[in-house]
């Protein structure tokens, strides 16, 4: 169809969840406690589509997509704070964008999972939807160099 933009490729999992908690005895999306973001939930959504949401400012945000095939440097994850004028950018490993506007991003590690849940294994420690909601719950988020935009993370940690 003329103009019809194509549907996003290259992921298995592609979300986006308002994050109001973290629940530690899960990992992958099951530990960020919050509501999945209508619009941005599958991979049927089109590609190049801008995505509309109401967000108060401060609320927490956290994209995550799983690529097809697995292979982790591939995975995109992007963590933002709903703020006004912010812009936040995640370059996708098929050659997309991902831009939200008024998200200003937010960076973290794995030093509150490790520091907190040492035992939790390797399942839940290199997971970075779990480092995320670790280091939300014990105070690890922290603002990138540049609020200009945060391109992925490829720490070498599976989704």
């Amino acid at each position: 169809m003329p103009g019809h933009a194509p549907h996003l490729t290259g992921f298995r999992h592609f979300w986006l969840k308002r994050v109001v908690g973290f629940i530690s005895s899960q990992h992958c999306a099951g530990c960020l406690k919050g509501i999945y973001v209508e619009g941005v939930v599958g991979t049927s959504m089109l590609a190049g589509q801008d995505l509309a949401f109401d967000a108060f400012p401060g609320e927490m945000f956290y994209l995550c997509g799983v690529a097809s095939p697995y292979q982790w440097v591939n995975n995109a994850h992007l963590a933002f704070r709903a703020t006004t004028g912010s812009l936040a950018r995640l370059a996708l490993f098929n050659g997309g964008v991902v831009t939200v506007a008024n998200a200003a991003p937010v960076v973290f590690t794995d030093a509150q999972a490790l520091e907190f849940y040492p035992g939790k294994g390797k399942a839940f420690l290199t997971c970075r939807n779990f480092q995320f909601g670790a280091a939300m719950r014990h105070g690890g988020l922290t603002k990138p160099a540049t609020q200009r935009h945060a391109a992925s993370d490829h720490t070498g940690a599976p989704a």
